[in-house]
């Protein structure tokens, strides 16, 4: 079974759901499992239409989870992958998948639904991004690292990941 833990976002009906990567097994998300099936339907069970994947692809091939995407389709919900480095901030790969991905995430986060942000341990990776995503409809920095950790604890695990948030600037009226 696989854990979601919801973080509401301001100014938005919808909900974030974070977790670590379906597939992986609970407490050692390095060694693969053969539930995946089973936990993509947990999680669109959970309400989630869209899944965004945050592990870059070699990852998921050492994983042995190449066809994740497939998957989630399968499973009825849609699949974005914006690929960020384990235990790093987002970079040029992340940021041009992003453009391509956001107007249809907050597109469905705007509308009320429920979108499932994952990257190994779902902790640093995943808690930046919703940090991002916080940032992006007005709060600090400091207010969402301390929103995000609230809803995952351990999450936003490195410097790097923590810096990023604290030297960006996201708001409805000016996205980068």
């Amino acid at each position: 079974m696989i854990t979601i833990d919801s973080l509401p976002l301001p100014g938005m009906p919808g909900v974030l759901g974070l977790s670590r990567c379906p597939g992986t097994r609970p407490g050692n998300p390095l060694r693969r499992h053969a539930q995946l099936e089973e936990e993509l339907r947990s999680i669109a069970e959970w309400g989630a239409l869209g899944v965004l994947t945050l592990n870059e692809a070699s990852e998921l091939r050492w994983l042995g989870l190449e066809g994740l995407g497939p998957a989630v389709e399968r499973a009825g919900m849609q699949w974005w992958h914006c690929p960020i480095g384990d235990f790093q901030a987002p970079g040029q790969a992340f940021e041009q998948a992003w453009r391509q991905s956001e107007p249809e995430v907050t597109y469905i986060l705007g509308s009320g639904g429920r979108i499932l942000v994952h990257c190994l341990a779902g902790l640093g990776r995943t808690g930046t991004v919703a940090g991002r995503l916080l940032m992006e409809q007005g709060l600090s920095a400091a207010a969402a690292i301390a929103r995000v950790r609230q809803a995952r604890p351990g999450a936003i695990q490195s410097d790097a990941q923590r810096r990023y948030l604290e030297l960006q600037v996201w708001s409805e009226a000016g996205r980068r």
